[in-house]
């Protein structure tokens, strides 16, 4: 593919997305046994407190020290990944919500799923698996705590997240849409199979 042709297909995309926007819902059973991905060898996992803030926020300085408090106070955990004392990969995940910026809504959760979001690893730590691990990680997390299912929200057109997430076990069960010309707008779900979707709300979280 030519330069050329590779940024008009950019070009296409961005104008689409700016018009259509669709997200794929996908569940795990939490349940389900999962393949076994252990952290490599001097890295381990932390689930962060108010007072890791500062080292988050070092590893992640978009992001303002409000919405992270917000997320604590609404119950929402923070799985982190350290090398040393250092973070190099994140994941936050709620038992109430599934932020959707990219719609501009939130998913409220149903009784007994955990939705991970926000997912970032340092760009030189990308090649480790280290998302596998940790899922796996909180997984056992919240079986342990009751919970039935995990819901993930990727973007139809993020082809790489659709695909990490099969080999996790995930499913698509339906997906998300949301339509906007000028001040118009709509939203809608639809289902693909007999599980319920979350329901999709005006945006409420960060």
């Amino acid at each position: 593919m030519s330069a050329l042709s590779h940024g008009l297909d950019v070009l296409r995309v961005k104008v689409l997305t700016t018009l259509l926007r669709r997200v794929v819902v996908l569940v795990r059973a939490l349940d389900r046994d999962g393949d076994d991905f252990p952290l490599p060898e001097g890295f381990r996992l932390a689930v962060l407190a108010e007072h890791d803030l500062g080292a988050y926020r070092a590893f992640r300085p978009d992001q303002a020290q409000t919405l992270l408090g917000q997320r604590l106070a609404r119950g929402d955990l923070c799985f982190a990944v350290l090398a040393g004392e250092t973070i190099v990969h994140a994941t936050w995940a709620s038992s109430a919500l599934g932020p959707l910026p990219y719609l501009a809504a939130d998913a409220r959760l149903l009784e007994g799923d955990v939705c991970l979001y926000d997912s970032y690893t340092e760009r030189s730590f990308r090649a480790r698996d280290l998302s596998r691990s940790r899922d796996e990680l909180c997984r056992r997390h919240y079986r342990a705590r009751g919970l039935r299912r995990s819901v993930a929200l990727i973007a139809r057109e993020n082809v790489a997240g659709l695909r990490t997430a099969e080999p996790l076990g995930y499913r698509p069960i339906g997906e998300y849409g949301w339509l906007r010309l000028g001040s118009l707008e709509r939203r809608w779900s639809t289902s693909s199979g007999s599980e319920p979707l979350p329901v999709l709300v005006p945006r409420m979280s960060g």
